[in-house]
């Protein structure tokens, strides 16, 4: 039946190779849009023409009798597999490949077409899943399609230099604890077999969303790794940054402004260290309220799993259940929340939002047909995240700029969202120069309190 059904193929691959995988309970995580993808059906579904529990049930039917999952919508408000139903011997030699290099296997094959992966393969699979990714949806605004038409015509060998750091990257993975180490694993596989991303877009927010598991999508840690001969450039606090003059925190702003550490503030109120264990708590906080978090999952769910987390991985963190909860507090915290108050209710009152490009969002709730929601903190988070891609607009333009040389200076080869990673070819020091004054000086005349930084 695999061999014959492209649909159940493609979700068989999904539920053995998917790194998305649920923190609590180590499953892979089927949300309705993955599963109609996988059936070419995704927009029937978005027409409300088909429900994901049909395909699902399907898929139970025709392959795997013992394929069963989970309806609760626990913590990842998601269904969850609870069974694949396929043989132990598919499902343990799936595992394998994963954390085998591809140049150590004997004539590895792509699992969906039965081809051995090989240079010819991989240049063919690049034209198709750009060709898929750029028929599925539409760019939602014009500075949105030309980052992805640049970034769709990126040679492949821009990404050579990631070639030669998977064994470096699979050193982090083998650090990493289960369910982790899977779900990078599983990542890190896909990227070695086809390291250059293509990018579609999301249906709620105007960012750049890389198809698959990619370069994009891979732990911080693991990226890092595989980026070491690129530079990386990001906004400085890019979401708080653009939530204080959006929002009108005339508090924060100021502070902002003035060249303050807001991490260094938070740790002072909170009686803690300044140390990069408590930044990370503090930051998952932080970025989870500017998203439109619940003030109570925010502290009691986001900011508690990191702890938690870290404390596995051997880090100390000062930060106590007493002190989670005095987070909203804090001064600068206490008027994020408060402007952000005013700012859903705004949407609520207007049944959407209007993002910085003049695209409406409208407020949607989930229908009877698993449709797709878009609620007020997703529109929220929607219309912060859109100024990120604004103020970016002069590093990718610098980018377009080289193509017309023979040979370029620097490509982008890579969208970070609120950043980008680079391949200097050559003037190193003048590339990061123009692309650091470019986009500090739209900041500034913006009035949002950031600067484009290089990651060291």
């Amino acid at each position: 039946m695999l061999e014959d059904h492209n649909g159940h193929r493609a979700f068989a691959c999904y539920i053995l190779g998917s790194s998305f995988i649920s923190d609590f309970s180590g499953q892979v995580i089927i949300t309705a849009e993955y599963v109609t993808h996988c059936y070419g059906m995704k927009k029937l579904f978005y027409q409300g023409q088909i429900r994901a529990v049909d395909l699902l049930r399907l898929f139970r039917r025709d392959v795997a009798p013992g394929f069963d999952w989970d309806d609760d919508y626990g913590e990842t408000k998601a269904r969850e597999v609870t069974q694949t139903g396929l043989h132990e011997d598919v499902v343990r030699a799936a595992e394998e490949d994963f954390h085998t290099p591809i140049t150590r296997l004997e004539e590895p094959v792509h699992f969906m077409d039965g081809r051995q992966i090989t240079p010819t393969w991989q240049t063919r699979h690049r034209e198709e899943t750009q060709e898929e990714v750029e028929q599925a949806q539409d760019a939602p605004n014009i500075l949105a399609g030309r980052w992805r038409d640049y970034l769709h015509r990126l040679p492949a060998r821009a990404f050579s230099d990631v070639q030669n750091r998977f064994e470096e990257a699979r050193g982090v993975v083998r650090e990493f604890d289960e369910p982790k180490r899977t779900q990078v694993a599983r990542t890190l596989s896909a990227i070695e077999a086809q390291p250059k991303p293509f990018y579609g877009f999301s249906e709620r927010t105007t960012r750049l969303a890389s198809d698959g598991q990619t370069l994009q999508s891979v732990d911080s840690d693991v990226r890092s790794a595989l980026l070491k001969d690129y530079q990386k450039f990001d906004l400085k606090s890019a979401q708080l940054t653009v939530a204080s003059k959006r929002w009108d925190c005339d508090n924060l702003h100021s502070f902002l402004d003035s060249g303050n550490d807001v991490w260094a503030h938070l740790c002072s109120n909170l009686d803690v260290a300044y140390t990069m264990p408590n930044k990370a708590v503090l930051k998952k906080g932080l970025y989870s309220t500017v998203y439109g978090g619940a003030e109570f999952n925010v502290k009691f769910v986001h900011m508690k799993n990191e702890v938690e987390s870290l404390r596995q991985k051997g880090h100390e963190v000062d930060l106590d259940i007493e002190k989670l909860n005095s987070f909203s507090e804090i001064d600068l915290m206490a008027e994020v929340y408060e402007q952000r108050r005013r700012e859903m209710k705004k949407i609520q009152e207007n049944g959407g939002a209007e993002d910085i490009f003049g695209n409406w969002m409208s407020v949607k709730v989930r229908n009877e047909m698993d449709g797709c929601d878009n609620p007020v903190p997703s529109i929220l988070a929607a219309k912060n995240q859109a100024v990120e891609m604004w103020l970016l607009e002069p590093a990718l333009s610098l980018a377009e700029s080289e193509l017309e040389r023979a040979r370029p200076y620097f490509r982008i080869v890579l969208n970070l969202h609120d950043g980008f990673a680079v391949k200097h070819y050559r003037r190193e020091e003048e590339n990061q120069n123009r692309l650091v004054e470019a986009v500090n000086e739209k900041a500034e005349r913006a009035d949002i309190p950031t600067v484009l930084e290089i990651e060291e």
